[in-house]
C-alpha cells in the first residue's frame, strides 16, 4: 500500500488516494452505459452545445422541435418572445468545459441535426455528471482531512459517498443540480475551514465566489451558504465583507436574469410549501420509495455524530457541526412541505441529496472513534453493515433502473405509492433482477408478459 501511495514522489499520498478514489469511481458510474436523467436535466444537457454552437443562452429551436414532435417541454419557458430554461443556468455551464472537445469537433466532422443534437447531448450529460460527480469526492476527501480526520477515516467516509449515496444513482447519472451544488458547498467548507486558521484576500475571494457559484446552481443552497457566512462571521470577520462582494458578485446577476426572464427573484421555481410538515417528514424519512433512512441509513452515524461534537468540547472545528446541523434541519423540513416532496419521477431521496454528504462528514467525531481508535468493534461492525446496505440501494438504482416512477400510475398523480412496501422502486428492481435470471436460467421459459420492457428516456415521460 505504501509503495502505491508514492507511485510519483511529487504527489502526496493525500492527493494519490482521493485521485484513485474519484478515478475508480468515475469508472464505476459509466459502467452502466445509460444516461439516467429526466426532463429536468433536459435544459443543462443541451445548453453547453448551446453555447458553444450558436454562443446563446436561449433554447428557441430546441423548444419547437420539442413542441412540434409532441414531447412535454416543461423544462422550457417562454419569455418576451424567447425560450430559456425553467431551471438555474450554472450547471449547465459548469459542463461545457467537459463539453468542448466532442461539441467542436462533432460540429466540423459532421454538422449535426437538431435531433442529432439531443441524441449526443444525452450521451455528454452522462460523462459530464459522472465527472462532476468524480470531483466532488476529491473535495469531500480533503474537507474530511481538513476535520482532522485521518486517512483511513476520510478514504471510507468518501468511499460512503460516493457508492453508498445518491451520488451514484442520481447526481452521477445525469446532470442534475445536485453534483455541482455539492461540489461548491464543500468548497465552501474546506475553504471556510482554511479561513479560520489563516486568512487572506485572496482566500476570502475564492470562499466568497464558491458561495455564490452554490447558490446560482440551486437556490435551495442558500440554506447552507447563509449559516456558514454566519459562522465565518462569527469565527474570523477579517476580510469577511470581501467574501460577502465576490459571493454578491455571482448571486446579483442571477436575481437579475430570474427578474428579467420570470419576473420574480426565485427564476421559475414556485413557492409551494402546502404539505402537511408530518406527512411529508414521514415520508422523506422512511417511506420505501423515498425514505432517507431507508436508503441511506448511514444517517444514524450522523445523530451519533452531533451528539459526540457537541458533548465534547474538545471536538475538532466543533462549532462547524452548528452549521452542519442546521442545513440538514433545514433541508429536511422544507422538502418536508414541499407541495412534490417526493421529487418527481428520481429514485430513492433524491431532493436531500444535498444533505447525504454533510451527513457524513457529521458523523466524523464517531467515526475518528471507529476507524482511529478501532472501537468499539461493534460501531465498526455496524457501519460497514449500513454502508453495504445503502450500497446495494444505489447498484439497484444506477444498473437496474424501473418503470415504478410511471408504471401503473404516474407517482405524481398518486404520491400514495410511495409508501408501499411490496411495490417500491427497489422491489421493482429486484423483480427486474429475478425475471433476468430467471430467462437466462436452463430450461427457463418465461412469458412474453415477463420479459424486461426497455425502459425508455425519463425525459420522454409524462411529468
Amino acid at each position: 500500500m505504501k509503495t502505491f501511495l508514492n507511485l510519483i514522489p511529487a504527489v502526496s499520498r493525500d492527493t494519490t488516494l482521493s485521485l484513485s478514489l474519484a478515478a475508480f469511481s468515475f469508472i464505476i458510474y459509466l459502467s452502466n452505459f445509460r444516461t439516467i436523467g429526466s426532463g429536468d436535466t433536459v435544459p443543462a444537457s443541451l445548453l453547453p452545445i448551446i453555447l458553444l454552437t450558436e454562443g446563446s443562452i436561449y433554447f428557441d429551436s430546441y423548444g419547437q422541435h420539442y413542441e412540434k414532435n409532441g414531447n412535454p417541454a416543461y423544462f422550457f419557458h417562454h419569455t418576451r418572445g424567447r425560450t430559456v430554461s425553467s431551471y438555474p443556468l450554472a450547471t449547465g455551464f459548469l459542463a461545457t468545459p467537459i463539453y468542448t472537445i466532442p461539441v467542436l469537433g462533432w460540429k466540423i466532422i459532421h454538422k449535426p441535426t437538431i435531433e442529432e443534437w439531443i441524441s449526443f447531448a444525452r450521451i455528454m450529460e452522462k460523462a459530464a455528471a459522472a465527472a462532476l460527480t468524480s470531483i466532488s469526492i476529491i473535495v469531500f476527501f480533503y474537507t474530511c482531512r481538513s476535520l482532522n480526520c485521518q486517512r483511513v477515516t476520510a478514504i471510507w467516509l468518501s468511499a460512503a459517498f460516493a457508492f453508498g449515496s445518491e451520488a451514484w444513482s442520481t447526481s452521477s447519472q445525469g446532470l442534475w443540480m445536485h453534483s455541482p451544488g455539492i461540489s461548491f458547498m464543500l468548497l465552501s467548507t474546506f475553504l471556510a475551514l482554511r479561513h479560520e486558521r489563516a486568512s487572506s484576500l485572496r482566500s476570502a475571494l475564492l470562499l466568497g465566489l464558491c458561495c455564490g457559484v452554490a447558490v446560482a446552481v440551486r437556490l435551495n443552497n442558500i440554506l447552507f451558504v447563509g449559516p456558514l457566512l454566519c459562522w465565518i462571521l462569527w469565527k474570523r470577520h477579517r476580510h469577511f465583507i470581501p467574501i460577502l462582494i465576490s459571493t454578491a458578485i455571482v448571486v446579483i446577476p442571477l436575481v437579475a436574469y430570474n427578474r428579467s426572464c420570470y419576473g420574480t427573484f426565485t427564476g421559475a421555481y414556485g413557492v409551494d410549501f402546502t404539505t402537511p410538515f408530518l406527512l411529508g417528514l414521514e415520508g422523506s424519512l422512511f417511506s420505501p420509495a423515498r425514505g432517507l433512512f431507508i436508503y441511506f441509513p448511514l444517517t444514524i452515524f450522523a445523530i451519533t455524530g452531533f451528539v459526540n461534537a457537541f458533548r465534547k468540547p474538545h471536538t475538532a472545528h466543533r462549532t462547524i457541526y452548528l452549521v452542519f446541523f442546521l442545513f440538514i434541519g433545514a433541508s429536511i423540513a422544507s422538502v418536508s412541505k414541499w407541495a412534490m416532496w417526493w421529487g418527481g419521477f428520481s429514485y430513492g431521496p433524491r431532493l436531500l441529496a444535498e444533505v447525504q454528504p454533510f451527513l457524513l462528514l457529521s458523523s466524523v467525531p464517531t467515526c475518528k472513534t471507529l476507524f482511529e481508535q478501532r472501537q468499539p468493534k461493534l460501531g465498526m461492525l455496524a457501519f460497514f453493515l449500513l454502508f453495504a446496505w445503502s450500497t446495494s440501494t444505489q447498484v439497484l438504482g444506477a444498473y437496474v433502473p424501473s418503470d415504478w416512477n410511471w408504471t401503473p400510475k404516474s407517482v405524481d398523480e398518486a404520491p400514495g405509492r410511495v409508501w408501499d412496501w411490496g411495490d417500491n422502486p427497489m422491489s421493482r428492481s429486484v423483480h427486474v433482477i429475478e425475471i433476468f435470471l430467471a430467462s437466462h436460467l436452463p430450461g427457463a421459459n418465461p412469458s412474453p408478459s415477463q420479459l424486461r420492457r426497455e425502459i425508455p428516456h425519463p425525459s420522454e415521460q409524462p411529468s
